[in-house]
């Protein structure tokens, strides 16, 4: 139980507990020091206010006073803060805040050591952008944020087959990820009914109460080497599409990410130095020769989709689960860095 000691540190807490002492001034509260605020009732019928407690009249008071901040519009309106800019061939570079508002309308984290941790699930992740028009998969387009989990959750084969709406791996997170069960999983051509256990970092309630489904696109891209920034955007949503609430990333998620000023790969603040898949198919998967392959993060910091590597469906490689927040998620509290990350409310 808190005391009003603890709550009224602040100037803006001090500041309520003025304006909260004129409203509730025939009551008897002088001794902050001793009483606790849940024991204290007090006349609120001329207040306006809905809470029967002090403290609860406090938060509540506060509420008023500093609304609380949608997490989209959070993003927003740090990226039109400044105090620099500059132009690209990808959109409007914010140099401070390290926000890129792409071509396409949509605001992205990009560069290194960016300030986008938010706290989801009770741990780490990151924020890799606003996107707008997000599909929920029944025509009801929103503004809304797309985050990912800061470290992966293990090695996994992708599936026997590139298409994602088919494969084991997205079984496996919207399933046995998504409700934090233990149960039968693809774990690669030598494995293929592994049995994977995510009941200690699965999803909890708290964390899927806050996401929804969303569409995500599955089409696939051309050419030798992974993709450009310039075209893989485009590819990507030029083929099939899948709905659903727990996603990876887009090779264009990871290649927007990087600082477009500079030429090392790992000047990204997506680059974890693993090999790692993403949602996208190679367009050359022929299986009548063995070929059946997504494209994936390399360990040096670059995407590609070398027939010869680790980047065949059936091989172990990192995962980083990926969602889309509800619109109205909102920031309560943080700064975005890894020590103090976002808080995130409904």
């Amino acid at each position: 139980m808190k005391k009003i000691s603890n709550v009224i540190k602040n100037n803006y807490k001090i500041f309520i507990g003025f304006v909260l002492g004129l409203v509730v001034a025939s009551t008897s509260v002088y001794a902050a020091n001793t009483i606790y605020s849940k024991n204290v009732t007090y006349d609120n019928s001329n207040s306006g206010l809905s809470a029967t407690n002090v403290q609860d009249a406090l938060d509540e008071t506060y509420t008023k006073c500093f609304p609380p901040v949608l997490a989209t519009n959070k993003i927003i309106d740090l990226y039109n803060a400044g105090p620099s800019f500059d132009k690209s061939s990808l959109g409007s570079y914010n140099i401070a805040q390290k926000i890129l508002l792409d071509n396409n309308g949509d605001y992205r984290y990009s560069g290194a050591a960016v300030n986008n941790y938010v706290e989801f699930n009770n741990e780490l992740w990151r924020i890799i952008g606003i996107f707008h028009d997000v599909d929920d998969g029944n025509g009801n387009k929103e503004q809304r944020i797309k985050i990912i989990r800061s470290e992966s959750i293990g090695e996994y084969a992708f599936g026997e087959t590139a298409d994602w709406t088919n494969s084991g791996l997205k079984d496996l997170l919207n399933t046995l990820y998504y409700n934090s069960q233990s149960g039968s999983c693809y774990g690669g051509a030598d494995n293929p009914s592994a049995i994977c256990d995510f009941t200690s970092i699965g999803l909890n309630s708290t964390a899927r109460n806050m996401i929804d489904n969303a569409v995500y696109y599955l089409g696939e891209l051309t050419g030798y080497g992974g993709c450009l920034t310039y075209n893989c955007y485009e590819e990507e949503r030029s083929g099939d599409y899948w709905i659903g609430k727990i996603g990876i990333i887009y090779p264009s998620d990871y290649t927007f990410a990087r600082n477009y000023n500079v030429s090392d790969y790992k000047e990204n603040w997506l680059y974890t130095g693993n090999v790692e898949w993403t949602i996208s198919p190679w367009e050359y998967n022929d299986t009548s020769y063995g070929y059946n392959v997504v494209n994936f993060i390399t360990s040096d910091g670059g995407i590609d989709n070398d027939l010869n590597s680790n980047t065949r469906t059936y091989e172990l490689n990192s995962v980083l689960p990926v969602l889309y927040l509800k619109s109205d998620v909102i920031i309560n509290g943080g700064t975005g860095t890894e020590s103090d990350p976002y808080t995130l409310k409904l």
